[in-house]
């Protein structure tokens, strides 16, 4: 009877130190999606990049309330990852560039109420259902973090932008790194950038580098 007893016993130990090995890998190892999502009225933001760092975010949708407000519930700091599109929380603003709701993708922006209350200021959809129930993708602005008074293009796709911060010589220079604008020496009041993704800029004298 006691061989028995241990020999069921044992699989079920091991069973469950599986399950536990499994529940902390889960909690460690933040698995990336490509937008944010709500399930059961709480948001989670996989990627959402600050000053200093990124996280994975989760947020309760306060019931009732209108504009819509969230709560903060708990953040992890994460890795950063180039090849995501990163939500970013930058001067009191939340911007979620993509959020998935039953099917659908939206995109939304929150004002810092308090230490851990957002409230929704601007929203909007990237589709809509037609009268056959035919799903037609609208072409909407996606805006990223930041603001920014001249922007370049490369035909490499490298994208830099003339920020709104002055210094001498006209505003500060960023260049969009795939998640984040990362700032530059120098300053001008325009840019372009070539075929090749070197940036050209104009300065307030009218000198150009």
């Amino acid at each position: 009877m006691q061989q028995s007893s241990y020999t069921h016993a044992a699989p079920m130990q091991l069973n469950r130190m599986l399950l536990l090995l499994f529940l902390f890998m889960t909690l460690s190892w933040p698995v990336f999606s490509q937008q944010a999502s709500v399930v059961d009225d709480i948001l989670y933001i996989p990627y959402l990049s600050t000053a200093d760092a990124f996280y994975s975010a989760e947020f309760l949708i306060i019931p009732a309330s209108d504009p819509i407000q969230l709560e903060l519930l708990a953040t992890i700091e994460v890795v950063q990852h180039e090849s995501l599109t990163a939500s970013s929380f930058e001067q009191g603003l939340l911007y979620i560039p993509e959020i998935l709701i039953d099917g659908l993708s939206y995109w939304a922006e929150f004002q810092l109420l308090s230490d851990t209350e957002f409230e929704l200021i601007n929203w909007g959809s990237y589709a809509s259902d037609t009268e056959d129930s035919q799903l037609i993708v609208q072409p909407v602005w996606n805006r990223l973090q930041g603001g920014a008074s001249d922007i370049g293009i490369g035909a490499d796709g490298s994208m830099w932008v003339i920020g709104k911060d002055e210094r001498p010589g006209g505003f500060r220079i960023y260049y969009w790194t795939g998640s984040r604008w990362q700032r530059v020496d120098g300053a001008a009041v325009r840019i372009d950038v070539g075929p090749d993704g070197i940036p050209w800029v104009v300065n307030d004298k009218h000198q150009i580098h």
